[in-house]
Formats: C-alpha cells, sequence, structure tokens
C-alpha cells in the first residue's frame, strides 16, 4: 500500500511539473511572438521615416529653387521700377520745358503750336507693365503723356491729365479745364468725367477716388478727390460685413460721398475762392487758405449720387475755381 502511494505521489508531481514546462512554453512563445511584433512595426515605422525623409528633402530643394527664382523676379521688378520712374522724371521734365515754350510764345504773340505738335502723341518711350504682368486693358500707349503721371499711389481714378483724354469703351474720360462765368464772376471750370463710377468706387474699396492733375487759375498740380464713405473715408474698410454694405451702397445706392479738391503751394498761403459741382448740384463758394491744409471742399451735397450719372453709367464733377 506504501509503494502504491508513492508512486501515485510521483506521478503526480510529473503531471504539475509537465504543466509548469508547457506554460513556461507557451509564455515564452508568447513574449516572442509580442517582440517579432514589436520588431516588425518598429522596421515598418523606421521605413516610413526615412521615405519622408527623402520626400522632405526633395520639398527643400524644390522650395530652394523657388526662392533663387523669386529672388530674381525681385531684382528684375526693381530694376524696371528703377527705368519706370527715370522715364517719368524725364517726362516731367520735358514737359516742364513744353510749358516754358508755350508761355514765351505766348508773351511774344506768336501762334501757340497745336497739341499734336506740343505734346506729340507717339514716339513717347514706354517701360511697358511690369515683367509677368500685361498691359491694363483699356489704356492705350499713344495716349500716355508726363501729365498722366503723379503720384502713383494717388492714380487710381484711371484717368489722363487736362492736356490729353483718355478713350475707354467708346467714351472719353480725364480733365478739361476751360474759361467759364459762375454767379457773374470769371473763373476756370475743371470738370472731371468719371466713366463707370461704381465699378471704379468698388476698386478702391473706400478710398478715395483721385483725379489726374490739371492746371488751373495759374496754379499746378490741382487735384479733385472724390470719398465715397464721405467723413468716414479715412477709417477704411476692415471687415467683410463693411465691404458688402460698401459694395451694396456704390452698386444701388444711396451714395452721398464728398468731393474735395487738393492743392498744395510752392510756399506761404494761397487763398481760392471756389465752387464744387457734383452732377447737376452745385455748392459753394468755398473759401480756403490751402497753405494751412492741403484739402478742402464740400462733405454733403444732399443727394444720391448715383441718381446724377449720365446714361452710360459716368458721373461728372466740376470745380469752379474764381480768378483772383
Amino acid at each position: 500500500m506504501g509503494s502504491l502511494a508513492n508512486g501515485e505521489a510521483v506521478s503526480s508531481d510529473d503531471a504539475r511539473m509537465e504543466e509548469r514546462a508547457d506554460a513556461w512554453s507557451n509564455l515564452e512563445m508568447s513574449n516572442f511572438d509580442t517582440r517579432a511584433m514589436g520588431a516588425a512595426t518598429a522596421a515598418y515605422q523606421a521605413d516610413m521615416a526615412s521615405k519622408h525623409c527623402m520626400a522632405l528633402a526633395v520639398w527643400v530643394q524644390h522650395l530652394w529653387g523657388q526662392v533663387h527664382l523669386l529672388q530674381g523676379k525681385v531684382t528684375e521688378l526693381e530694376d524696371w521700377k528703377r527705368r519706370a520712374l527715370d522715364e517719368v522724371r524725364r517726362l516731367r521734365d520735358d514737359q516742364k520745358e513744353l510749358k516754358l515754350r508755350v508761355t514765351d510764345a505766348a508773351q511774344e504773340g506768336g501762334v501757340l503750336p497745336r497739341r499734336a505738335d506740343t505734346v506729340p502723341a507717339h514716339g513717347i518711350p514706354n517701360p511697358g507693365p511690369p515683367p509677368g504682368l500685361s498691359t491694363p486693358p483699356g489704356l492705350r500707349e499713344e495716349t500716355v503723356d508726363s501729365g498722366a503721371f503723379g503720384n502713383p499711389s494717388e492714380l487710381t481714378s484711371g484717368c489722363t491729365s487736362s492736356s490729353v483724354t483718355t478713350e475707354t469703351d467708346g467714351m472719353i474720360e480725364g480733365i478739361q479745364v476751360t474759361e467759364g462765368e459762375v454767379e457773374g464772376k470769371p473763373c476756370e471750370i475743371a470738370e472731371w468725367r468719371i466713366g463707370h463710377l461704381s465699378s471704379k468706387l468698388n476698386g478702391c474699396m473706400g478710398k478715395a477716388l483721385v483725379s489726374p492733375p490739371f492746371t488751373a487759375a495759374g496754379h499746378e498740380d490741382v487735384r479733385l478727390m472724390v470719398f465715397p464713405e464721405g467723413k468716414d473715408a479715412a477709417r477704411g474698410l476692415r471687415s467683410k460685413r463693411q465691404k458688402e454694405l460698401y459694395a451694396k451702397k456704390v452698386s444701388e445706392g444711396p451714395l452721398d460721398g464728398c468731393l474735395k479738391m487738393k492743392f498744395v503751394p510752392e510756399e506761404g498761403s494761397l487763398v481760392l475762392e471756389y465752387y464744387l459741382s457734383v452732377g447737376s448740384e452745385r455748392r459753394g463758394p468755398f473759401k480756403h487758405d490751402f497753405g494751412e491744409q492741403n484739402i478742402n471742399g464740400c462733405y454733403d451735397f444732399g443727394v444720391d449720387w448715383l441718381k446724377q450719372l449720365d446714361q452710360d453709367q459716368s458721373l461728372t464733377v466740376r470745380a469752379q475755381i474764381l480768378k483772383a
């Protein structure tokens, strides 16, 4: 009996040892599978990182090439700007010389040359559009003269000076200066015809629409300025809602802008007396010393400017400057 009990105890111990061995074997296999899966995942991630590094290197090389290309474009634009500024200076010098010739001819009692002889329409060098850009539509090279150039930041109207006009879509735009009378007093009338008013104001987005320079009452470089937002023009348009309201105002009305005259005297004070008109509505007289403040005008005409448009959607504004 004792021998039988001992044999059963030995068999039980062997069974437990086999079970433990199987458990350890399964655990080892499980750990091996986990390590193998981790190693495979790490290898995959390393391969993906290597591919991303290669793609990033290609992009860096591409962007570096683009930077060099843009630097070349900037250099090219700077050269064009320099040539254009030199040409503008030369044209202004030519304009001054032509004015002196006309003045001398008038003082000598001679016959004034025709405008085609004084300012030739052809033969004026044009630096052309900036590199990569085409000539703006509606701008005819043969109608560009030195009077059309002013402060680049103010030339938003697309018109030309009193010495020449621009023809766009069959319409003549620009500044025309004539002799006349207002309230029985002699004056010079500077008439500015603004074609497609709503489109031009919409393109300005709240900024002032400035006329080309003209000569009136013996004074040069006089300009008219249209402020579509009235007294709030200086604030500008910032939010999307403001821009939407502005676009609706200049397209559908009511548009209650203001018209001003800008003049910078060479020295000292200069008092001018003048009237301002928008369409058929005239206001004034205004008397102002432009030596103290260079801009002055009328803030409120009391009418919807869009109702003053002509049939071709153009607006005519005038400044009647009394002679001293």
